[in-house]
């Protein structure tokens, strides 16, 4: 892969799910309703309470995909380290404080293991490819800097289930 390269956000994709996210609401909002009109009794009137709140957070999920999608929202790996930027929120990584790079299974999501400081949680949001091949994109820009004399060690992929075949070329926009 040639540095510096910049990953874009899978914009239809993020859209889709948000949609889901606003149907899954409006579904939910429904069937509260309904159940409010056919008579509240105690029972449905918990159903209500307790199903309400996820309703609210649905939209306002959708609300904040929309507005991620609408603001900056790139990864750039480059010579120095990494560059994430988020609705225009940006967070800057250099290589020679990243011990590892890793997928968390359960999340499915890539963890940059920093030295003192929390681990950076990147989602598979982003254009081409799955959470391993962007995982293994990180960890190779990761080595090539390391390799080119770069501070730090040049570790690859230490996640649980890696694979070897998922390689960074899968994610060029």
């Amino acid at each position: 892969m040639q540095l510096p390269h910049t990953f874009v956000i899978d914009a239809q994709g993020e859209r889709q799910v948000a949609r889901l996210r606003l149907l899954g609401a409006f579904v939910v909002f429904a069937s509260g309703a309904w159940l409010l009109a056919e008579g509240a009794t105690g029972a449905r009137l918990a159903l209500v309470v307790l199903s309400w709140p996820a309703v609210l957070f649905w939209v306002r999920s959708h609300r904040i995909t929309l507005r991620r999608n609408a603001a900056a929202t790139t990864l750039t790996l480059d010579g120095d380290g990494l560059v994430l930027t988020i609705a225009g929120e940006r967070t800057q990584v250099a290589w020679s404080v990243v011990e590892s790079v890793r997928v968390d299974e359960d999340r499915l999501v890539v963890c940059v293991v920093r030295r003192g400081d929390s681990p950076l949680v990147i989602e598979p949001i982003w254009a081409g490819g799955s959470v391993y091949a962007l995982a293994e994109a990180v960890a190779g820009a990761r080595a090539q800097h390391a390799a080119s004399g770069g501070p730090g060690p040049a570790a690859g992929l230490s996640a649980p289930g890696a694979r070897e075949n998922d390689a960074p070329d899968a994610l060029r926009a």
